[in-house]
């Protein structure tokens, strides 16, 4: 027996097919893979079984930028989506165009500066300097703090520990934890009483 919720969903996808069925614009596309997005979100058979003869919600907002190539939302959603799928360089390429056409949308920053961030072993400055600025951008872009939460100040730590700055380490860390990551206070702990070391992997994006 299907939820409130599944039924919900089924209940807007089935009006949104209708309408694109009667003419496939850039915004039936992204009407589509959006609802199909929150479809998975509540259940991967629910998920499935809209998608045929559709196409997945990447294919959806793909058709869309295809048909209008300044969809900004489009185009996040195509990044976020690479990003989750751990498609690094065509989450890149999506996420650098959703930022020129709106370069307001904090998460887009956000994993722009993940995504660039070099690893632990490699000898990338440059690199490393870029993720430290898109990182800072998305602290700008959310400013209050609501959207993205202690997620960038945690990055920028490990990006200073990476370059060996224990001032910087300690300030971005004690920023994260006042935002509420509880993992953040033991780094500082760490950097505190032994100085800044490097870890064996990166952090993931969904610690905490």
């Amino acid at each position: 027996m299907m939820t409130k919720q599944e039924q919900a969903v089924r209940k807007r996808f089935q009006r949104a097919i209708g309408r694109h069925r009667r003419a496939r614009t850039a915004a039936s596309w992204f009407s589509l893979g959006t609802i199909l997005a929150e479809a998975y979100g509540v259940s991967h058979e629910l998920g499935h079984e809209l998608c045929e003869g559709v196409g997945d919600p990447i294919t959806c907002w793909r058709h869309c930028v295809r048909l209008e190539p300044e969809h900004a939302e489009a185009w996040h959603r195509l990044g976020q989506a690479y990003f989750e799928l751990d498609d690094r360089t065509k989450a890149v390429r999506a996420l650098t165009r959703a930022v020129k056409l709106d370069p307001h949308v904090p998460s887009a920053w956000n994993s722009l500066g993940i995504l660039t961030l070099p690893a632990p072993e490699e000898d990338a400055p440059a690199r490393l300097r870029r993720a430290e600025g898109f990182l800072r951008r998305a602290i700008e872009e959310d400013r209050r703090g609501k959207k993205l939460g202690w997620e960038p100040f945690a990055w920028l730590a490990e990006a200073a520990e990476r370059r060996r700055h224990d001032p910087d380490a300690l300030a971005w860390y004690s920023e994260a934890n006042k935002r509420g990551d509880r993992y953040a206070a033991a780094r500082k702990q760490v950097i505190e009483n032994h100085g800044a070391r490097r870890r064996g992997a990166p952090r993931p994006s969904n610690a905490k």
